[in-house]
């Protein structure tokens, strides 16, 4: 912990409200002023998304004083400045950052009293980073192909186990690290963690998740325009999903059109105004202004492009500048099906097709003697 220090916030985090007085946390709570006006970092100071809540870093490791910052966390807005600047000031949180720095010196200069012992858990950490490294490659690449990872048991060497622990058995085949690591958990001395149970697949599959999503959304930024498609379809499960496409010209060195798949949003309502809510709301929580929105593209719905109460009209009021274009593909679908529909000799052949079809299909002599 003291080797790596307290966590940062990204500087574009934005701090959630509480729900009684909409009060946040703030950037500024990180960075204190000195009496000559410069600023400087609070590298002490780090904050819980889990809990909403501050804590002292140094304080939470040396001190023994139970106090809200370093038990269930520093979480009243409303006077957080004055209670930073206290606590900073306190003498318990001076003693207790002089323990802190002078351990961090220790450990960096390899003079700690237990030496040896620190040598020893510094191969543990690279040995763990290594293991880690190798799993969340298996991950991905199981991604990528979009191959379900798990099966129906979670044991190493037995069939059925899923694509996940197959990866891991073929590598550990050929790679002394994961070999090592097999042989560990084999013979139980791995302690309680294997990192290979369906827990940590799914953690590895979050965080790799949202360094995409962290990713497309910064060149999303670095683009500023952007267009937002969205169409609505029914899943296997008989569930209404708003797909959310966002397109953009990539400043590259070669400037690029491309279009970010954002993720499915599942729409309890097919309203204009519950999908017009949800879009606003989804590009809120990602951090991407609406203003700079130069575009949107729908199907020919008329609660997507209805001129009063669609999607595209209520869009138009938060941004004018958000001109709607119709779907060029579910257009021209339109206008295929009813040219066909107009005319009894296409009907007459689709029908003919669908017949021939249902007959040679029926039987397999007759589709060996098609093909």
């Amino acid at each position: 912990l003291v080797r790596r220090g307290p966590s940062k916030v990204s500087p574009d985090f934005v701090f959630p409200r509480n729900e009684s007085d909409g009060r946040s946390c703030h950037h500024q709570y990180f960075r204190k002023t000195l009496i000559s006006g410069e600023k400087i970092a609070r590298t002490w100071l780090m904050y819980s998304t889990v809990s909403n809540s501050l804590f002292c870093f140094c304080c939470k490791l040396f001190s023994n004083r139970n106090i809200k910052i370093t038990g269930s966390g520093m979480a009243n807005w409303k006077h957080a400045s004055t209670y930073l600047t206290s606590h900073e000031n306190s003498t318990e949180h001076l003693h207790s950052m002089k323990a802190w720095k002078e351990l961090a010196v220790r450990i960096r200069s390899g003079k700690t009293i237990d030496k040896q012992e620190m040598a020893l858990l510094e191969d543990e950490r690279v040995r763990w980073r290594a293991v880690l490294t190798r799993l969340t490659a298996i991950v991905q690449s199981l991604a990528v192909r979009n191959l379900a990872l798990r099966g129906h048991t979670e044991t190493l060497f037995t069939p059925s186990n899923g694509n996940f622990l197959k990866e891991v058995e073929l590598m550990a085949r050929f790679d002394p690290i994961m070999k090592d690591h097999l042989n560990r958990v084999r013979r139980g001395t791995a302690s309680h963690n294997s990192y290979l149970g369906h827990h940590v697949q799914n953690e590895l599959i979050d965080m790799l998740s949202s360094k995409i999503i962290s990713t497309i959304v910064n060149d999303i930024k670095e683009a500023k325009f952007f267009s937002v498609i969205l169409d609505c379809t029914l899943d296997i499960s008989h569930t209404e999903q708003l797909s959310v496409v966002i397109r953009v010209v990539s400043l590259m060195e070669k400037p690029q059109i491309k279009e970010h798949f954002m993720g499915f949003l599942e729409a309890e309502e097919s309203t204009g105004q519950h999908l017009a809510s949800m879009i606003l709301r989804r590009l809120e929580e990602l951090g991407i202004p609406f203003e700079d929105c130069r575009g949107q593209s729908y199907d020919n719905g008329a609660n997507m492009k209805g001129k009063n109460k669609g999607v595209q009209a209520r869009l138009l009021e938060k941004n004018p500048r958000a001109l709607f274009v119709p779907c060029g593909a579910h257009t021209l679908n339109l206008v295929v099906c009813d040219a066909a529909k107009g005319s009894v000799d296409a009907m007459s052949y689709f029908g003919v097709l669908q017949k021939l079809y249902t007959l040679f299909s029926a039987s397999a002599q007759r589709w060996a003697s098609l093909k």
